[in-house]
């Protein structure tokens, strides 16, 4: 069994539920100026590598 290395978000496993923020910011009104980025949902997986 591969071991998870450590991330910012420590040893938590990312859940459906923890992706429903960034969804429902983009379906809102407040992001209506967001164009053209990256919206990284990984558990600071992505910062660490």
């Amino acid at each position: 069994m591969q071991q998870i290395k450590p991330t910012p978000s420590g040893d938590h496993v990312m859940q459906p539920d923890d992706l429903s923020g960034a969804a429902v910011f983009l379906a809102f009104e407040d992001s209506k100026t967001v164009h053209g980025l990256d919206l990284i949902v990984d558990g600071g997986v992505a910062a660490v590598q």
